[in-house]
């Protein structure tokens, strides 16, 4: 079942929406790792808030957690040392580069805006050197 694939390799919450209705399917379904599970004909709005509140939920677990260390698979990220290193191979970076890198990572699990991302590198400077960030 896809939705057990994507809870093996990610915590992002997860919806389902289907056609099927009867209790075994929807049980099924959320014992494979979705959060919610919605059937058709279903109302946008009311699928609107359910993603809203899956996203307000992810957002307070966020705020809680710990981002002193961040690692992923080979990327270890120390806010506290501001040391990086890819495997056993530490990576020299310049602040700039450091709070490139950092920023998203810190913020993994949301979109980090593009002026967001400009005013945490450059600060009051972002309007004049945020041309110079491409994404």
């Amino acid at each position: 079942m896809t939705c057990l694939r994507i809870r093996d390799l990610s915590d992002v919450p997860i919806i389902m929406l289907s056609a099927l209705r009867n209790q075994a399917e929807i049980v099924q379904g959320l014992d494979a790792g979705a959060e919610d599970y919605v059937t058709k004909l279903f109302n946008v709005s009311e699928l609107i808030a359910r993603v809203g509140a899956q996203l307000r939920r992810i957002h307070r677990h966020d705020e809680n957690r710990s981002w002193a260390h961040i690692d992923t698979a080979d990327l270890s990220i120390d806010l506290d040392s501001r040391t990086v290193s890819l495997g056993a191979t530490d990576i020299r970076l310049s602040p700039t580069e450091f709070r490139l890198l950092s920023y998203p990572a810190a913020n993994r699990g949301r979109v980090v805006p593009h002026n967001e991302l400009i005013t945490h590198l450059w600060g009051d400077d972002g309007a004049r050197l945020g041309p110079y960030l491409k994404i």
